[in-house]
Parts: C-alpha cells; structure tokens; sequence
C-alpha cells in the first residue's frame, strides 16, 4: 500500500475516532509493513511456506482456484463490494 500511514490515519484516527497517539499509530503501521514482517523481504520476492507469500497488491487471484473463488464469493462478496473492494461480483 502506498502512503499507508496517510491513508490509514484519515481512516482510522480522524474518521473511525480510534483511541491511539498518532506517534504509537504510526510505529504500529510501520512495524506491520510487509517488509518488516518477512524480515527484510522485498515486495515481490515471493516464499511459498510462509504466510506474507509476496506482498503484491491482486496476487491473490493467482492463487484462488475457481472453486475457492466462488466459495469466498459467496461467504464475502457483498462484504467486498460494500467496503468499496469491488464493484460487483464479477471478478
């Protein structure tokens, strides 16, 4: 995500009102980026064993087979075309 601690302090501290220092914010934001959480790794050098597999924003839909696809759909579809995601259900 680019400008993550931007973006994420308009949504969270000034529109969602979370309860945080803007200093203890921000080091969250940067201690959780993907770099810092594969131990250096850049975004996308991939490892397949581990749980941040690439750290691309859509990798996803080189891993979801049509079935996984179709059953997420079904589950968080709406989920994700409320939070502005997706704009329908035809991806």
């Amino acid at each position: 995500m680019q400008n993550d601690v931007e973006i994420l302090e308009k949504v969270l501290l000034d529109k969602c009102l979370f309860p945080v220092q803007r200093d203890a914010f921000r080091e969250i934001v940067i201690s959780n980026r993907f770099e810092m959480l594969t131990g250096g790794r850049q975004r996308g050098v991939e490892d397949l064993g581990a749980h941040e597999r690439k750290g691309v924003p859509g990798d996803w839909k080189n891993i979801f087979t049509d079935k996984l696809r179709s059953m997420f759909k079904n589950k968080y579809g709406q989920l994700l075309i409320n939070t502005g995601y997706e704009r329908d259900l035809d991806w």
